[in-house]
């Protein structure tokens, strides 16, 4: 007997009604979900934040490299207010900040804090700086990022043919004990073969 095919489709629909329905709005959802995304603009932090600028300038005083800040604030007519206020210094690193340091600035708005020295920064020795205010209760984060001469310069690039379990090269001591637990399983397996033809034989 030969089914319509209309039937088949309206079967399948009343039988699975409420998968479809499930499977659309789990479409729809996804759809809205990656407009939104695409739509919302994204948050980026600058030195100026509601007329709250942050400079810094590095000075050198007996070979010490410092930081000085000047935080200040404008107003509707372009005028300076010096702002006394907590800057956080971090120093960019591999997977998270290093923070060396904590400074106020004055009642005229200026700060200085004294750059580390031994810090290794790239082949170069450049090192990137992150000052930051953060989470203030008036102008929010404000961060202000630098590239500085204060670091020891470092080659980051690994040695050739290193033998370590990260490389290609596998370290001696795994060669050896892998050639020793192979080796004696295949000893065990031909011994175990060895028996087996001795016990046939001796039933002979």
């Amino acid at each position: 007997m030969v089914v319509p095919m209309q039937h088949v489709i309206k079967t399948f629909l009343q039988d699975n009604k409420y998968r479809i329905f499930m499977y659309f709005m789990t479409l729809t959802f996804f759809m809205f979900n990656c407009i939104a995304q695409k739509t919302t603009p994204a948050t980026t932090l600058t030195n100026s934040v509601a007329g709250l600028q942050l400079e810094d300038t590095m000075i050198v005083k007996d070979s010490v490299k410092s930081m000085v800040y000047n935080v200040y604030r404008l107003d509707s007519v372009h005028h300076k207010h010096p702002v006394s206020i907590h800057i956080q210094v971090y120093v960019k690193r591999t997977f998270s900040d290093l923070k060396i340091g904590t400074l106020t600035t004055n009642k005229e708005g200026y700060g200085e804090i004294v750059i580390p020295s031994g810090i290794p920064g790239d082949s170069a020795g450049n090192l990137i700086l992150n000052s930051r205010i953060e989470n203030h209760p008036l102008f929010g984060t404000v961060e202000k990022v630098q590239i500085i001469d204060c670091g020891i310069p470092t080659n980051y690039q690994p040695k050739k043919f290193q033998r370590t379990l990260w490389t290609t090269v596998a370290p001696i001591w795994m060669i050896v004990t892998l050639t020793i637990l192979l080796v004696g399983v295949w000893m065990h397996f031909f011994y175990v073969l060895l028996k087996i033809y001795y016990i046939r034989r001796e039933n002979k």
